[in-house]
């Protein structure tokens, strides 16, 4: 029972740290402190645009592109872990069922991630952005 709950600590660890990793490594996902200054008027109160886009397009695009990174590095953390599940297991159905589980979702989630990433390519090639 005990090696059970360092097992998820474990686990919970390192899903923590990949998104740490990524915030960190990441750079601007939508916020960046390497904006170009905006011109204000003078006797004016202007304040300056921390996300650094001009439109909606290209923040959905750097969420979309945040989220494509971050599963790569997810996704493969997730399918191990369900391959220690099952391999471990030792003929217990119970662990073996929740294995193919862990990498069963981990395969579906990065189809939607990928099959997000296709549409969001499909609807800009439609109306001619880039």
């Amino acid at each position: 029972m005990a090696s059970q709950k360092f097992l998820k600590l474990n686990i919970f660890g390192i899903i923590i740290s990949g998104i740490i990793g990524m915030i960190i490594s990441g750079g601007n996902v939508v916020a960046s402190s390497h904006c170009p200054p905006t011109p204000c008027p003078a006797g004016s109160i202007c304040f300056p645009n921390p996300l650094c886009y001009t439109s909606i397009v290209e923040i959905v695009e750097n969420i979309i592109r945040y989220i494509w990174y971050l599963s790569w590095v997810l996704v493969p953390l997730v399918v191990l872990i369900g391959a220690f599940y099952i391999l471990t297991s030792g003929g217990n159905p119970n662990r073996l069922e929740k294995g193919k589980k862990w990498v069963i979702y981990a395969i579906v989630g990065f189809l939607i991630v990928l099959g997000a990433k296709g549409i969001i390519g499909l609807i800009k090639a439609a109306i001619g952005i880039r």
